[in-house]
């Protein structure tokens, strides 16, 4: 399991784009996981950040990567009770 990098973990969280962009374009791991197995897409999920889900998805993220408890971003999505981020990661898992 790669190490995910402490300031995209805090741009997926918070949901700032521009931090994330800067991410994408220098290549950080999308993919990477933190302590707890959580990915960036999976954090922004959580935390209704439907724009940075969007773009992490449209930057190549993988939707369905699962948390040390089993839960992908479309699980964390419907437990925050966020209808946009669920439709968008629905979509996504469908292609």
């Amino acid at each position: 399991m790669r190490k995910l990098n402490s300031l995209l973990k805090l741009a997926a969280i918070s949901g700032v784009e521009v931090a994330l962009r800067l991410h994408i374009s220098r290549g950080d791991d999308l993919d990477a996981r933190d302590g707890s197995g959580a990915t960036p897409l999976i954090l922004a999920s959580a935390r209704r950040r439907k724009g940075a889900v969007r773009l992490l998805l449209e930057a190549g993220a993988n939707p369905s990567l699962s948390d040390d408890k089993g839960m992908d971003a479309l699980a964390h999505a419907t437990k925050s009770g966020c209808p946009e981020t669920i439709s968008i990661l629905t979509t996504a898992l469908e292609s």
